[in-house]
């Protein structure tokens, strides 16, 4: 009623959208990667390969480098630890508490095979973890397109501000005996599974 613009009054207050977190978390996510990876080369000896330590064959892994990224910033062991652990007790005291509170969310998050239950074009997909039967509704805009109920896909969901997003995908949906074989591995020895904090 103040006749006010309602961005300028009532809107400020507002919590920012769904899709705006998502955003602002894949390029919180892409920057810390990019700082975190290269520790790999200062963590281990010069022979160390996350590449054959990967759970997928290696042309498999050089096929989704944004997985393979993933996996081995905040799951490979690089001497005891993963890279993500190994930046926050070199380069901690130097993080914001953003990136603090992602590397945090990155832990508590897993990789599952999860069918998608459905699809809301433009604004994200209902899934569910076949192996623990959670339930997650992830905010991709992009992640919405092309794919359709009853797909199924190896993702690391992660929960961060209220919302649910990937961070870490297949590039493709997966084929049944890739989708039994996975889901074997991951019962036997959470290869793909969350790291240890």
């Amino acid at each position: 009623g103040s006749r006010r613009v309602y961005r300028k009054c009532c809107g400020k207050n507002a919590p920012p959208p769904p899709a705006s977190i998502a955003a602002y978390a894949h390029r919180l996510d892409n920057a810390l990667v990019r700082r975190i990876l290269p520790l790999a080369h200062e963590v281990k000896d010069e022979d160390a390969d996350p590449l054959a330590d990967f759970p997928i064959d290696e042309f498999e892994a050089r096929e989704m480098v944004d997985l393979f990224a993933i996996w081995t910033a905040f799951h490979w062991d690089a001497g005891g630890r993963t890279l993500a652990e190994w930046f926050l007790e070199r380069h901690g005291g130097a993080a914001t508490e953003e990136e603090r509170a992602w590397i945090a969310a990155q832990f508590a998050a897993w990789f599952g095979v999860w069918s998608v239950r459905d699809v809301q074009p433009g604004a994200g997909l209902a899934l569910e973890d076949l192996l623990t039967a959670e339930h997650r509704f992830v905010h991709e805009v992009r992640g919405s397109e092309g794919v359709r109920p009853g797909m199924l896909l190896l993702a690391r969901v992660v929960d961060w501000q209220g919302i649910s997003l990937l961070a870490g995908m297949h590039n493709q949906p997966l084929p049944p005996m890739m989708e039994t074989n996975l889901l074997a591995a991951l019962r036997a020895g959470r290869e793909l599974g969350p790291p240890t904090a």
